[in-house]
């Protein structure tokens, strides 16, 4: 009779088999976390596995094998966390896209170039872009349109002295405003420059999120008090709401924007201001008429208000997003489309949809950071 195997041998074997079967499921689930680790934190595409091995290849097979194998970490995410809150507590920053400031303040690279004015944009393009607005204006004018333009200020234009002592401030004028003074004696076209109206009001309270990129609701609302001020000034029987009176209530939330990107949001958290009453339209999609054709995946949205007067065609970005739904209060109807879409950034496009929905007033913001590439650019388009 052969001998008996101990019961812990065998119950090591059936671990050991057990662990050969669950293993590989277990490392592509993990690895699936830790791609997604990377999209949601790092922001960037994964690495793909590498294509089959061939050995003329093989160097650069390893190389792409590794790259893969180190987004597919498991818990990726919780290493990267983990690095940056030491690297945060150190002053640093452990992600290219955010620069470290003073006080708990983060700040996005993209704004650097405005804040040490080592942005370039050419004479040439920029004269073609003046040309290219003075057109749209005119356009919309002559479609019984008036036209705003709303410039919300890059973060470190409002507090320079919070940005990292590594980039001090640059000196001469910025791309917008070289833009801003090309217009100061063209009262038809509306540009509200909304930095000095900020800056005037720092001590209120701050005006920021210290760890996302964008104004909170108190510099919001200074952008929605000068906005509503300057329709009422040319749209008769406009009433522009004395957003002042807003009354405000303080929150602690999880971090912004650039607290996510260092994979922080849950991390950092800071008090905002929140606005004590709500205000919900019934919003709505746009459903245009069938000559006009919207690109794939494009939502324009309305919503009507009775107790409003004029109608309003909103194109905004990130900053934009602040605003709503609050600008569009004081209007009988309101449109809204994001930058994002093909269709605002598509000037013929626009122009279409201008046509469609006939607004008294077409309100376009543009945050500083983005002027570079948000200005049009064809004056022939708006002949």
């Amino acid at each position: 009779m052969p001998p008996r195997t101990p019961r812990a041998l065998l119950l090591l074997e059936c671990c050991v088999l057990l662990a050969l079967l669950v293993t590989p499921g277990a490392l592509l689930v993990l690895g699936q976390r830790g791609h997604d680790d990377v999209l949601m934190i790092e922001k960037r595409t994964p690495a793909a596995p590498p294509p089959t091995l061939s050995l003329p290849s093989l160097p650069e097979w390893l190389a792409e094998l590794q790259t893969w194998f180190d987004d597919a970490l498991p818990l990726r995410g919780a290493f990267v966390s983990e690095l940056n809150a030491a690297l945060l507590a150190l002053g640093e920053s452990g992600d290219d896209t955010v620069i470290v400031g003073r006080e708990g303040f983060l700040f996005l690279d993209r704004t650097l170039a405005d804040h040490q004015r080592t942005a370039r944009f050419g004479a040439q393009r920029f004269e073609l872009s003046v040309r290219a607005t003075l057109a749209r204006r005119e356009w919309l004018d002559r479609q019984g349109s008036e036209y705003v333009l709303l410039i919300p200020p890059n973060k470190a234009s409002v507090y320079p002295e919070r940005m990292s002592p590594h980039y001090p401030v640059g000196s001469g004028p910025t791309l917008k405003d070289r833009f801003v003074e090309r217009f100061a004696d063209t009262p038809e076209l509306h540009v509200l420059d909304l930095r000095d109206t900020l800056l005037a009001h720092k001590p209120d309270g701050e005006l920021y999120y210290r760890s996302d990129s964008h104004w909170n609701l108190r510099g919001a609302l200074l952008g929605l008090s000068a906005t509503h001020a300057r329709v009422a000034s040319f749209l008769p029987g406009f009433t522009a709401p004395e957003w002042n009176q807003l009354r405000l209530r303080d929150h602690v939330t999880i971090g912004g924007d650039l607290a996510q990107v260092l994979g922080l949001h849950e991390v950092i958290r800071e008090r905002v201001p929140l606005a004590r009453e709500r205000w919900t339209p019934a919003w709505r999609t746009w459903q245009p008429p069938s000559e006009l054709r919207l690109p794939p995946g494009t939502r324009v949205r309305v919503f009507d208000n009775p107790e409003g007067h004029g109608t309003a065609l909103f194109v905004h970005d990130s900053f934009g997003a602040q605003l709503l739904p609050w600008i569009g209060k004081p209007f009988a109807r309101f449109y809204e489309l994001t930058r994002a879409s093909d269709l605002a950034t598509n000037d013929t496009r626009l122009l279409e949809l201008v046509r469609a929905t006939r607004p008294d007033v077409v309100l376009d913001e543009i945050v500083e950071r983005a002027f570079n590439a948000a200005l049009p650019l064809d004056p022939e388009v708006w002949k």
